[in-house]
């Protein structure tokens, strides 16, 4: 009786591994935005997975993107998994810094991360974001001239829609209005933290969470009119999907679908 207990796990295991989501995993590389995804042949480790994960890093200002496919052993997947991040950083002079990524996981079939990231990848090229247009017209909202007072003497609303001493020139700071957008809940505040004095939004939403935060140093610029500004330029040049300031929404679910149903039939033909 025993062997055929062996023999039943034994099959239930073969079973088990045989049909095991099949993920590539440990495989990181750049691409430069001219060039269609694809990926190299030096990325051929593939493991039996419960989710297959992928993270896309589009540097705009380097005009490049970076694919990172990896396994994961739980089959969970949580809202961190599936989320969409941009950050600016605008400075007084001409350099800025402008990277926006996306975080996916899946399940469905194997590889699935991988023909995700074709069609995801696909999509935001050809949005032909401007992003210069972009930094130019966000750096008089958030950056102060580096001659300005502003950046030592910086007053901006704190928490009760009042205004308080932010900066000195011993204690540097940030003018912040953080809009949760989900809640529509809006918080304004002083940041004297390691980022402290640089101008520079973050923007997070994985679908059921949102953020779309300003970090300024003009004084008095953590108002509603630089949040309301700063979502009309990004809405205008297709970073965001919807005026409120959105990086997800139904609309870019679809297209990202009939990408990945293009790339799928592509394949198969």
């Amino acid at each position: 009786m025993l062997p055929f207990k062996c023999f039943i796990l034994l099959i239930c295991y073969c079973f088990l591994a045989c049909n095991a989501l099949q993920c590539i995993t440990n495989c990181s590389y750049t691409l430069s935005f001219g060039i269609p995804f694809d990926v190299p042949v030096q990325c051929s480790q593939v493991a039996s997975a419960g989710k297959c994960h992928v993270v896309v890093t589009f540097w705009y200002y380097l005009q490049e993107y970076v694919v990172t496919l990896n396994a994961g052993s739980s089959n969970t997947i949580s809202s961190s998994d599936n989320q969409r991040h941009a950050m600016f950083e605008v400075r007084p002079t001409d350099s800025y810094y402008f990277k926006y990524d996306i975080h996916h996981a899946c399940k469905d079939r194997n590889d699935c991360a991988q023909d995700f990231a074709r069609a995801a990848i696909t999509e935001m090229i050809q949005r032909k974001i401007d992003y210069q247009s972009i930094i130019s017209e966000l750096r008089p909202l958030v950056s102060a001239d580096s001659q300005s007072e502003n950046t030592t003497n910086l007053v901006c609303f704190d928490s009760e829609e009042t205004t308080s001493q932010c900066a000195v020139a011993t204690n540097l700071g940030s003018c912040v209005i953080a809009d949760k957008l989900i809640e529509k809940e809006i918080t304004y505040y002083c940041n004297t933290g390691i980022h402290a004095r640089l101008g520079y939004l973050n923007i997070s939403d994985s679908g059921s969470f949102a953020t779309f935060d300003i970090h300024c140093n003009r004084s008095l610029c953590n108002e509603l009119s630089t949040l309301k500004a700063a979502k009309s330029i990004l809405f205008k040049y297709g970073l965001t999907e919807t005026p409120e300031g959105r990086l997800n929404n139904s609309s870019q679910l679809i297209k990202i679908s009939v990408w990945l149903i293009i790339s799928l039939l592509a394949i198969k033909n």
